[in-house]
């Protein structure tokens, strides 16, 4: 029978095992990196029409149009630009009270986590309210796997306190 000091030890290792399983279970760790789009806008539709980072990219969309003149603001994001055609796009910060200037292209980073329409800011027409699109940002997978890593470190906990508390009273 194994002494009480090589239960422990092994029941530690078990942990740290099922730790290290969680947190690979998790998923995969996504660093944040430069992610680079480019969308065509056009009565009344922009493409693509969605588009995936992960929190924490650097985004650059290169945005131009086809026909019209066309805004591209971006819920959540305190961003709007405008484009016209054979043009670069006009961006500015609305919350931050700037004018629209001149950029090659319209960069942020991904801060917040969900999905996030984007739609035209430039009346381009009668059916200018249904042109839109959406930006689904998915989430940091390194907070994912900690948080794996941390359930399978609870499961644990409890299984090891309900064997220890079957044996005291069974």
């Amino acid at each position: 029978m194994a002494s009480r000091g090589t239960v422990t030890a092994l029941r530690g290792l078990y942990v740290v095992g099922l730790a290290a399983l969680g947190a690979f279970a998790a998923g995969k760790v996504h660093r944040p990196t430069d992610r680079t789009f480019h969308i065509t806008a056009s009565k009344y539709a922009y493409n693509p029409s969605i588009i995936h980072v992960n929190k924490g990219d650097r985004v650059r969309i290169y945005l131009t149009s086809l026909d019209v003149t066309h805004g591209f603001y971006l819920d959540g994001y305190d961003l709007d630009a405008k484009i016209s055609p054979d043009d670069k796009p006009y961006e500015r910060r609305p919350l931050e009270h700037t004018a629209f200037h001149k950029v090659p292209y319209i960069q942020f980073i991904a801060t917040r986590e969900g999905k996030f329409r984007f739609r035209c800011s430039q009346t381009c027409g009668f059916m200018h309210p249904f042109m839109i699109g959406e930006m689904v940002v998915a989430p940091n997978r390194e907070f994912a796997a900690g948080i794996g890593g941390l359930v399978a470190v609870a499961m644990v906990a409890l299984l090891a306190g309900a064997g220890t508390g079957m044996k005291k009273h069974g």
